[in-house]
């Protein structure tokens, strides 16, 4: 047995007072009587009668003390170990199958209503806390009796777009949560629409919802494909709960132009569909849309938002006396619809130099040499420059073999302090190091190139693309689409640089680094930056939220509390032991 309230112990010492009561002596005051033989019948009563009075007072103490410590126990709040009665979670499923169905038959709409009729029905010895979960777990209101909390917290739980995360709620029973998750109950109120169609482990299932017949897009992808002119690739995937084929007309546009770019038939068949692949002509880069012709259960699956990326260049000048083999290195990536290097001898981002470091803020240096920032005390040449690769899985090192380079006309060098070394030789010279400072980064490559004739190897262009992309912010390339709940890269910035990002409902928000916080909203952003603008699109995209045939689900849920709680017992024995003591001894003498 545990006790919720120990502190009311203390409420024991009311026995104190009791006691006193029953065991006080009222001295009576002495009077002059002139009738004796009127006293001397009560007198002898009284003696006949005294031992039966004590014990009639002894066992209404015995009553009064049963009831006084009914209550006193019932103050500390005592429940059994095994009793059912435990602390509750109630998670409220707010994915986006959730807001599936119209008004009060809403899913979202029943799984509150269900909430509440729990939390009505709760044992008064009961607490509980509500979390809404989707793709993690939010805590909307602390550990509490209070039904008025409680109810106030369900009404908050929102519509989301994202998907159901299972390992959102197995996260609560490991970690730093398990421990105080082990004397709650978890009922999770959802429709039952789980990834791969398996509930969560250990969590009992308040199912809500009927099946319902809804199609809609759960794949997409769009990209110019090589060759001539620009033709674009629409991917889409589809998927059905409806048991017959349903027949849908596919419309692939523009999103700033009413013009279509193309317009299909589809037949959509019940469960996961094939993919298949649309091919517009002469398609304009930048925002599209895919959407369905449909009026069913759930809305939110039936567009998709789509960017056609065409890669912005990083415009690059060769400051080097052997610049036909470098300007050969940018121009083998700049042809073609995924041209992403460009000769620009105007305001380049990237500097490609041999010798002295240039001035501009990203540069790639070949056989450094002379004084600057990013390296001192060059000395000597190595009699043995082989290379050993200090971190692997670095973005710059990603594509390259840096292991078999020849890094012939190396030199002993200092690099600057801080500075990344790639690659370094078997004596601990740098070979390959990178450095930043005030806004600045070089690439600084210690060899001669015509000596390690280096402008013939097939890793001469891919260092080039492999340092322009990395210092130019372009590890990671955006994609035509990401999930809710994704985080996207941020192309085009350094660590230290921000980029604003404008959501679809004109909303703004900061990042820094090189990747986004989550997005949830479906729909475009446009990112901004140093480096320009940018455009990315969220989506659905999710089987387990469009198929909304739940009739595989079934609730598990136990009853929320079985019996009496023992505090009520004990409060209704005091009652009631106080009633028969009163009838039994209605009158109270002291003395």
């Amino acid at each position: 047995m545990k006790f919720l309230a120990p502190l009311f112990f203390w409420s024991f010492l009311s026995f104190l007072p009791l006691v006193a009561i029953y065991f006080l002596k009222v001295r009576p005051r002495r009077r002059t009587a002139t009738a004796y033989f009127l006293w001397n019948r009560v007198f002898t009563e009284k003696k006949a009668t005294s031992l039966f009075q004590r014990l009639r007072d002894l066992l209404s103490l015995l009553l009064m003390s049963l009831v006084f410590g009914s209550v006193c126990l019932a103050l500390t709040r005592p429940e059994l170990v095994n009793d059912d009665r435990k602390d509750l979670l109630i998670l409220i499923d707010n994915s986006a199958s959730m807001s599936a169905g119209s008004g009060s038959a809403q899913r979202l709409a029943l799984a509150k209503t269900a909430a509440s009729d729990l939390i009505k029905g709760m044992d008064a010895s009961q607490r509980a806390s509500v979390a809404s979960v989707a793709s993690d777990v939010s805590f909307l209101s602390h550990l509490t009796d209070n039904p008025r909390q409680l109810l106030d917290a369900v009404t908050s739980v929102n519509p989301t777009s994202l998907d159901f995360n299972r390992n959102a709620i197995a996260a609560l029973r490991g970690g730093d949560s398990s421990e105080w998750m082990k004397g709650h109950r978890l009922i999770l109120i959802t429709d039952g629409c789980f990834p791969n169609g398996s509930a969560p482990d250990n969590v009992e299932i308040l199912k809500v919802g009927e099946p319902l017949e809804n199609a809609g897009i759960v794949g997409a992808d769009a990209r110019f494909l090589p060759g001539a002119g620009n033709r674009l690739g629409i991917y889409i995937r589809t998927a059905s709960s409806a048991k017959e084929t349903i027949k849908a007309d596919l419309t692939l546009k523009p999103a700033d132009s009413p013009a279509i770019g193309k317009l299909v038939s589809l037949d959509i068949k019940p469960g996961t569909n094939a993919g298949e692949t649309f091919v517009i002509e002469d398609a304009a880069p930048g925002k599209w849309i895919a959407s369905l012709d449909l009026n069913d259960a759930f809305a939110g699956d039936n567009s998709v938002s789509l960017v056609a990326q065409k890669p912005k260049p990083v415009r690059v000048n060769v400051q080097a006396s052997d610049k036909f083999f470098f300007d050969t290195a940018v121009e083998s990536f700049s042809s073609g619809n995924n041209g992403f290097l460009l000769l620009s001898p105007e305001n380049p981002q990237l500097v490609i130099s041999r010798g002295n470091a240039p001035d501009a803020p990203l540069a790639l240096v070949f056989e450094p040499s002379g004084s600057s920032p990013w390296w001192s005390a060059i000395g000597e040449p190595l009699e043995s420059a082989t290379p050993r690769v200090s971190i692997p899985d670095h973005p710059i090192l990603r594509h390259l073999d840096a292991a078999g380079i020849n890094f012939a006309g190396a030199r002993k060098i200092t690099p600057a302090k801080d500075a990344l070394v790639l690659v370094e030789s078997e004596d601990a010279v740098p070979l390959l190091f990178l450095a930043s400072a005030n806004g600045r980064s070089v690439l600084v490559a210690n060899m001669n190139p015509v000596e390690a004739d280096f402008f013939y190897s097939a890793w001469f262009p891919v260092l080039v693309h492999s340092a322009a992309t990395h210092l130019a912010g372009r590890d990671d390339s955006l994609a035509a689409t990401y999930l809710p709940g994704e985080s996207i890269p941020l192309p085009g910035v350094r660590p230290d640089e921000p980029t604003t990002i404008k959501a679809p409902d004109g909303s703004s928000s900061t990042a820094s680094g090189k990747r986004s916080a989550p997005l949830d909203k479906p729909g475009f952003y446009t990112l901004q930056n140093a480096s320009g603008e940018w455009l990315a699109a969220v989506n659905l995209l999710s089987p387990a939220e469009t198929l909304l045939d739940n009739s595989a689900a079934a609730s598990t849920v136990g009853p929320i509390a079985s019996g009496l709680p023992p505090y009520l017992i004990l409060t209704i024995l005091a009652i009631l032991v106080l009633i028969a003591e009163s009838l039994l001894y209605h009158r109270r003498k002291v003395g």
